[in-house]
């Protein structure tokens, strides 16, 4: 598998994909087939998809590597309500152009 750049664009197309699953704050952007865990994210990209993540969700990554990443996914920081209706909103003013 070639590695490739975890963009923003890229999290836009993917987070569009997950909003349409009966659960969205089941699974994370960046993993293969939504499914959550380092593993793929690692595999997959050549950076850390979970700081465009949450640059989108509007907040800065946590620091302290791989045991605090869980408490950095928007979910969990924001809480699944307003997480899934922030990240519906900004895609509606992306799509606006704004």
């Amino acid at each position: 598998m070639k590695k490739r750049r975890y963009t923003m664009k890229i999290h836009i197309e993917r987070v569009k994909k997950l909003l349409k699953k009966d659960t969205p704050c089941k699974g994370c952007p960046a993993g293969q087939d939504f499914k959550t865990g380092s593993v793929f994210r690692a595999v997959a990209w050549t950076n850390d998809p979970c700081n465009i993540c949450a640059k989108f969700a509007g907040y800065r990554q946590y620091r302290g590597g791989e045991q605090s990443r869980g408490k950095q996914c928007p979910c969990l920081h924001l809480g699944k309500a307003k997480n899934i209706a922030n990240a519906r909103k900004k895609l509606r003013e992306i799509k606006r152009g704004n």
